[in-house]
């Protein structure tokens, strides 16, 4: 790794900051620099804080971040962490509108993991309108295991 220490250890060497602080610390590692193992550090360790605000970050980063893998990590770890209805509004929203493939298929596949089956009607969508052909197929192979 590029960078001597992991997230982890650099959010513990700041010691006493609030966790407003920690987030904003956490946030601007996993948005800058050119190392993508420690920017998804970071994003795995912002959502591990669980704070709203941490929460708002890791979906940020999710939208915006300039990595695939690092948006990749980011629905991964919303999706796990998240209340279900807003976990379903990001995946459906990064199923439909995220520019690399491997996202889209990684919320794709956090959809059909979401409790209740309150992820199946975007899934449903993707099968039968997704632009990537696929990604239709994809969900619509899901759908039928589901079944």
């Amino acid at each position: 790794m590029a960078v001597g220490v992991t997230a982890v250890e650099k959010l513990g060497k700041v010691g006493g900051t609030s966790d407003s602080a920690t987030t904003a610390l956490l946030e601007q590692t996993a948005s800058e620099g050119s190392d993508v193992d420690f920017q998804r550090e970071a994003v795995e360790a912002l959502a591990s804080q669980g704070s709203p605000q941490a929460l708002d970050a890791v979906a940020r980063l999710a939208r915006v971040h300039s990595s695939g893998d690092v948006r990749r990590e980011a629905i991964g770890r919303y999706a796990k962490v998240a209340a279900p209805d807003s976990a379903r509004l990001l995946l459906t929203d990064r199923l439909a509108n995220d520019r690399s493939p491997a996202v889209q298929s990684e919320a794709l596949r956090r959809l059909m993991a979401l409790p209740g089956g309150i992820g199946i009607p975007a899934v449903a969508e993707a099968a039968r309108a997704h632009p990537n052909p696929e990604l239709r197929a994809d969900a619509r192979e899901r759908l039928a295991e589901n079944r």
